[in-house]
């Protein structure tokens, strides 16, 4: 039987974790446990998921509170370390999937039981009135693809086999958005991707999403420049050069506007 870990790393947000809890539970599929890995240090996050943990008969769920400092990609590699699923599916506190997510990956994986990593197709969320859908997923690896920008590769749409996963070491703490680098180490690794073109993921927009923090995504973007420098090409090293100087133009005007 296919097993899965999902894991839910949380930051000050109360009311989306316990949306993120409450959907979890209704999936239709088979959930070994919820591993929830709490950056605040609040007695409150604590409370939260000790009370879904009370009312869960069928599911186990653990609170873990992350005391090191060292960020959100050190909390998920430090809690997967206990997971004891054959898959680790990621969902990010204020995303939500739709019920039958886990089932689709399922079938998936009974096709495709010898790749290391699955991607679905999302939406970008607002509020029940207002989503569309996400970035148009590539449906192979190319890795031409993934140099500039992220082409739709956040945590709440992957779904990663564990010894994939620990193969590639898990995330690297070095990068402050470490989602691309990710895929990209497991996919090198020779593991096989596959795409769901099914669209079960709902990803939340609102003024917190780390992506918006443009100082932390410009570093992250010469970290990353740095790493994959022998994959990119002529062409590839001049777009990445005019997407950074806008990016520091923009940070500019902000900065003389403010």
């Amino acid at each position: 039987m296919i097993s899965f870990s999902v894991v839910i790393p949380t930051y000050k947000r109360h009311n989306f974790l316990k949306r993120a809890l409450k959907n979890v539970l209704l999936q239709e599929s088979n959930i070994s446990e919820v591993l929830v890995v709490d950056d605040e240090k609040s007695e409150k996050c604590k409370e939260i998921v000790n009370k879904f943990k009370n009312n869960s008969h069928k599911i186990s769920i653990k609170y873990f509170q992350n005391k090191s400092s060292q960020g959100e990609y050190f909390a998920k590699n430090w809690v997967i370390q206990h997971a004891t699923g054959e898959y680790i599916a990621f969902l990010d506190d204020d995303d939500f999937w739709s019920k039958d997510y886990l089932k689709n990956i399922e079938d998936y994986i009974k096709n495709n039981s010898d790749a290391g990593i699955f991607v679905s197709n999302y939406f970008n969320y607002v509020d029940e009135k207002k989503f569309e859908n996400g970035k148009i997923i590539p449906t192979s690896f190319v890795i031409n693809d993934y140099l500039i920008h992220n082409p739709g590769m956040l945590q709440s749409n992957v779904v990663v086999k564990k010894k994939a996963f620990d193969h590639v070491d898990g995330f690297d703490t070095s990068i402050p958005c470490a989602d691309k680098d990710f895929f990209l180490k497991v996919n090198l690794a020779k593991f096989k991707y596959v795409f769901v073109k099914e669209r079960n993921v709902y990803y939340q927009i609102h003024g917190g999403r780390y992506s918006q923090n443009y100082y932390k995504l410009l570093k992250s973007k010469i970290i990353f420049y740095k790493k994959y420098f022998k994959y990119y090409s002529f062409n590839e090293h001049y777009r990445f050069l005019k997407f950074y100087l806008k990016l520091i133009i923009y940070l500019i005007r902000s900065k003389l506007k403010s």
